[in-house]
């Protein structure tokens, strides 16, 4: 009997997962290891709607797991239904025969594994996070396919960053077969997706997928990695900046298949027309629109739940309505394998630092105006604005956010020359800034509130990683106040300034527009000098932050306050108007984003934006990916952050010291890694690829831990050496790169 169907801790699969963790223990402790299940489902059972999380993997199955002569007896198949509006994080569901039903429903993270033995699984109208999805099962002949078939069928959803992968039975001889059976109806694919790797192509290729029931009509595929057996059995689909792997070939096929498809860049028809002449690439016909009718968005990378009620229901354990695990009789021993928790911990890595940070030097920021100055007076003496901020992220680097800076004044001793200060301490370098401010509105409103102290609020507290930024914003206020003109809530800002109004640069830009973006901010500026960090944004975020946030280009305060207050001039108002119904089309369908932008209606409307407002940046940039001509790499320093963005489960493990506990290192979190790598490689800077290139080394080789698991103390051992290896391959590359000057340099901008 296949020695990998079989079901949990229970079984023989026990010593290969303790195995798994023994050799990933030579880098991480998993405090996670000694799991308290796994749960079974044995029987028919609904799960009613909740908002469900699990700490072990599920078993469904029906039938006896387990017998005393150690063989698996199955019974009818049962039924799982899951209610509608659910949510399930991180669940693990192993699935064999059995049915298991979903309609709207949201996944978010966990695996979906397909085994043997009649495992059908159906979703409808469904929205998938970051899961992972295993399919296929090895049988011995045509005789037992359909007890042994699975199947894997989704209706009208959306998937963002998942992961399919084929499970092979690693002795297989070449009589066995893998059981595929996948069909996709309406759907829509957001990358960086692996879609599903087929087994080689042989003269009856397309026959066993007709008789698996495999087929993927009118769906959207956008930034994934597909290969040429999947794109064989696809009709009427859209292929969006994706990517071909060519490893697979159709050289098997005894007749050419025609695909009725259309691509958008960089693919295109004619390239894999002249390289693959068994396909036969066709027009699609355009009568059903490709891609899921859901109503979402996506929003920083995560497509939105705000239309499933779950955000206000209590986060449940799914072992409340699942049965404990309980001792089966006749269930083997793990024979010769001590404890995890008696194993030696690991020593702590000394890693290559990114940079040596001092600690910065924070002032009490006052700034005190001019003795003998006209007194201009407030108009408003309370006022807020919202400063596009980074703030320190766990587990390192910043994130952008929106945070509210406040401005309130309250009567001093008369005929005192007044003052501004910050409510808490701030670098020297937004404390010169603010002098800088207090200059300019002394100048620009021919005195100062004299008589006034006002007082600069920081939601949270300020921090110090984002320097002189909330500059633009503190004149702003004052500027209101003092003008008596109202700010529009709409409206956040980022930017340092000087004296004459000039606004000056600022780090960290993508990162604020994608905070901006995830917050939902309408409109956003930014120093027209900060502006190359958006390229390598739309190259990794794709044109989705350009249609959520309008993004504005600021030389100079006077567009600053052109959009900052509720009263705007009126080209500016009706580039921003026109603006809006273009974000309204875009996102109404995020899938058909690309498709859209290159439809010259809408081509017209962004370039009417431009006329009006020259320094819209999101009309700009719009154009730029609607006429192809995007930037072939992304920069050097947003490689890095890059890379270490998609490899950070990678990086997590070995940055780990021998205290660490990381629950997420699991299969299913470093292929998703491994895809994110993949898909970021081909974008970044030449010089950053080989860092890239060890991380996905050491990626396969976690991997081949648990793909090939071992139960001997000799390939135990081998596997430690080799993830080490590749551990110290990272560690040196990241050396080379810190210590070359030019990317010392780009990371310090």
């Amino acid at each position: 009997m296949d020695g990998r169907v079989k079901f949990g801790a229970i079984t023989k699969t026990l010593p290969a997962a303790v195995v798994t963790a023994l050799v990933l223990l030579a880098i991480v402790q998993d405090a996670s290891a000694q799991s308290r299940g796994p749960y079974y489902i044995t029987k028919d059972t609904t799960v009613p709607f909740g908002n469900y999380v699990a700490n072990s993997l599920v078993q469904v199955c029906g039938g006896t797991l387990y017998e005393k002569n150690q063989t698996v007896r199955l019974g009818q198949p049962i039924d799982l239904s899951l209610a509608e509006g659910s949510k399930f994080e991180n669940i693990i569901f192993d699935l064999s025969n059995c049915h298991l039903r979903a309609k709207g429903v949201y996944f978010k993270g966990g695996r979906i594994s397909l085994w043997q033995k009649e495992a059908k699984v159906s979703f409808e109208d469904c929205k998938f996070e970051q899961v992972t999805f295993v399919m296929g099962s090895a049988h011995h002949s045509d005789d037992d396919f359909e007890r042994h078939r699975s199947h894997l069928w989704f209706k009208n959803s959306v998937l963002n960053r998942v992961t399919f992968e084929t499970s092979r039975k690693s002795e297989a001889a070449t009589s066995l077969k893998i059981v595929v059976g996948l069909k996709m109806e309406q759907c829509t694919v957001l990358g960086p997706s692996r879609l599903v790797s087929f087994p080689p192509v042989t003269p009856t290729f397309l026959a066993d997928m007709k008789k698996a029931e495999t087929e993927i009509t009118s769906c959207a595929f956008v930034q994934s990695t597909y290969t040429l057996p999947f794109l064989a059995l696809t009709k009427e689909c859209l292929f969006d900046s994706c990517v071909l792997e060519t490893a697979d070939n159709l050289e098997a096929l005894t007749a050419p298949v025609t695909v009725p498809v259309t691509f958008q860049q960089p693919e295109s028809a004619e390239a894999i027309k002249s390289n693959y002449p068994q396909l036969i690439l066709t027009p699609a016909s355009g009568k059903v629109l490709p891609g899921c009718q859901l109503v979402y968005t996506l929003t920083n990378g995560e497509i939105s739940t705000n239309d499933l009620p779950t955000s206000v229901v209590p986060v449940t354990n799914l072992a409340t309505v699942v049965p404990p695990a309980v001792p089966i009789p006749g269930a083997p021993p793990v024979p010769g394998m001590p404890p995890v928790a008696n194993q030696p911990q690991p020593q702590p890595r000394v890693r290559p630092q990114r940079q040596a940070e001092a600690p910065p030097t924070l002032v009490s920021a006052t700034a005190t105006g001019t003795n003998g100055a006209p007194d201009s007076g407030l108009k408003i003496p309370r006022v807020s604005l919202d400063n596009l901020q980074l703030k320190p992220r766990l587990g390192g680097g910043s994130e952008g956010s929106l945070a509210k800076l406040e401005a309130a004044a309250v009567q001093g001793a008369p005929g005192s020359s007044g003052s501004v200060r910050c409510d808490v301490p701030v670098t020297t370098a937004m404390g010169k800034a603010l002098q800088e401010v207090a200059k300019f509105i002394q100048l620009n409103h021919g005195g100062w509130p004299q008589g006034q102290e006002i007082t600069l609020f920081f939601t949270g507290r300020y921090s110090y990683k984002d320097g002189p930024s909330p500059a633009v914003a503190s004149a702003l206020l004052l500027h209101s106040m003092i003008s008596g003109k109202e700010l529009d809530p709409a409206f956040a800002v980022a930017g340092d300034m000087n004296a004459d109004g000039s606004v000056q640069p600022i780090g960290g830009v993508a990162e604020r527009i994608r905070g901006a973006a995830k917050s939902n901010c309408k409109l956003a500026g930014i120093p027209a000098t900060s502006v190359s960090e958006l390229g390598d944004l739309l190259l990794t975020d794709g044109p989705a932050p350009f249609a959520t946030v309008q993004i504005f280009g600021l030389e100079h305060f006077r567009e600053a306050e052109a959009l900052a207050l509720t009263t705007k001039p009126e080209a500016l108002t009706a580039a921003i108007t026109e603006m809006n119904r273009v974000q309204e089309v875009l996102l109404r369908n995020p899938a058909q984003m690309g498709g859209m932008l290159r439809n010259q209606h809408v081509i017209a409307k962004l370039q009417q934006v431009l006329k009006d407002a020259p320094n819209h940046l999101s009309a700009r940039y719009l154009l730029l990916y609607a006429s192809g001509k995007l930037p072939q790499t992304i920069s050097l320093g947003g490689s890095l952050h890059a890379i270490d963005e998609a490899g950070k489960v990678l990086l997590d493990t070995i940055n780990a010291n021998g205290g660490g506990a990381l629950p997420n290192i699991n299969k299913d979190s470093v292929g998703s890694s491994l895809t994110r790598l993949q898909a970021v490689r081909a974008r970044c800077d030449a010089r950053t690829r080989p860092y890239a290139d060890a991380l996905l080394r050491l990626g396969t080789a976690m991997k081949e831990v648990f793909d090939r698991p071992s139960k001997t103390v000799s390939q135990v051992e081998e596997y430690k050496a080799k993830i080490r290896n590749a551990s110290d391959a990272v560690d040196a590359e990241l050396s080379r790169l810190l210590n070359d000057p030019a990317v010392r340099e780009a990371m310090n901008e």
